[in-house]
């Protein structure tokens, strides 16, 4: 009988409380339904890791799910009940930077080795087992963890810079175009500030992105898209075409495989099983196209209406609730075009004199457009010297 197996001597080992713990220690979430087992774990384990215990499959369910996140979760296979792969998948499935340790008996073993092969747990161990070993262990899963979100920060901070040099670039390239993605992204940003979702940077991005084909439009056709004009048969076909378009544009960079499918799949939104996010990419075109057109919100929320079965409950539910604040959530103001700062988002185009378009409505400015503006407006002048903006309130 070894170390962690033996039970403890002098009673039951009591699992400090959350205040009484070192924050500094990484976290470790252990699932057994032997007691004598968990309390000599953590009396192994407690100098080294902060531990939490649950008696069971359910409670341990219910740790990851209200106490989390955990650095790591020790789950035991063989427990009354919900069993330890349950556990662990749902680490997997709801906390996937928890790193996932199945505790087995020689009677496991297959199972074990299942569940490691699917890639679903990073290493198991069978009863009885060392202490050192148990340390060594959860040293070597803390490692995994740290070093598997650091590979997620700099994927993360790649794919922002990408997506930052595309839209700097179309910025420049097309205003108009790149004005209706901004003006998607924000009204994408005010349905969501309305639901619950743990995808809010992919659909920001998604939005943001979703424009990127328009670049193959003939102007006459993106103009009409930024004034909300009817588009003919042969216009109609082209703009349909779009969500096609930007898929084969953004192939190339793979972290965008998410954002992809939802921008994709615009050709079959009002399908039952469509994508939420493409769903809420739809509505958010459909607002943008009527205010382009030059309605006010409670005329495009009963013009919409009558899609709500389409955008489904959730996206319709986040639109309802946006109609009630909006209107207590924008100011708009106007403002001399030399006052304008970053992040102001214009309510009207910015034109040079002659009409040619500078900086199109919806745009929230950046430092690069405002240093655009004021060369315009050194060399050839602006069309008016005010514009109106929105801002929050």
């Amino acid at each position: 009988m070894t170390e962690l197996d033996s039970p403890p001597k002098a009673g039951p080992t009591v699992v400090p409380s959350r205040g009484d713990r070192d924050s500094s220690l990484p976290r470790v979430l252990l699932v057994d339904d032997e007691p004598d087992l968990l309390a000599g774990m953590v009396r192994r384990l407690r100098d080294h890791f902060d531990c939490t215990v649950a008696p069971g499959g359910a409670e341990g369910i219910n740790e990851l799910r209200t106490n989390g996140p955990f650095d790591v979760v020790v789950s035991d296979m063989q427990m009354p009940g919900t069993n330890g792969l349950a556990v662990l998948n749902y680490a997997d499935t709801n906390a996937p930077d928890t790193v996932r340790v199945l505790l087995t008996g020689y009677a496991d073993l297959d199972s074990a080795i299942e569940a490691v092969n699917e890639g679903n747990i990073f290493r198991f161990l069978n009863k009885p087992m060392a202490g050192d070993l148990m340390r060594k262990v959860l040293t070597d899963c803390v490692g995994q963890r740290r070093m598997l979100m650091a590979q997620s920060d700099l994927l993360e901070s790649t794919l922002k810079d990408t997506v930052k040099a595309l839209l700097d670039t179309l910025s420049m390239a097309n205003p108009v175009v790149f004005a209706r993605a901004m003006r998607l992204r924000n009204i994408m940003s005010e349905l969501l500030d309305h639901m619950d979702s743990a995808d809010r940077s992919s659909l920001e991005i998604a939005a943001n992105l979703s424009q990127i084909g328009a670049v193959t439009l003939p102007p006459q056709i993106t103009e009409k898209l930024h004034t909300g004009s009817p588009l003919d048969e042969t216009e109609t076909e082209m703009v349909e075409q779009l969500p096609v378009v930007t898929d084969q544009l953004l192939a190339g960079v793979p972290q965008l495989a998410e954002m992809r499918k939802i921008i994709r799949e615009q050709h079959r939104w009002t399908a039952h099983d469509a994508p939420l996010g493409t769903k809420l990419l739809r509505l958010a075109a459909d607002i943008d196209a009527l205010e382009s057109s030059g309605r006010d919100f409670d005329s495009v929320v009963a013009e919409l209406s009558e899609r709500f079965k389409d955008y489904g409950p959730k996206a319709t539910a986040a639109f309802l609730a946006l109609h009630k604040t909006r209107a207590l959530t924008r100011k708009v103001m106007t403002v001399d075009v030399t006052a304008l700062e970053s992040n102001m988002v214009l309510a009207v185009d910015i034109r040079a004199k002659g009409g040619s378009l500078l900086v199109a409505r919806g745009t929230s400015l950046s430092e690069g457009q405002l240093e655009r503006l004021r060369n315009c407006s050194k060399v050839s002048g602006l069309d008016s010297p005010s514009t109106t903006v929105t801002v929050s309130s």
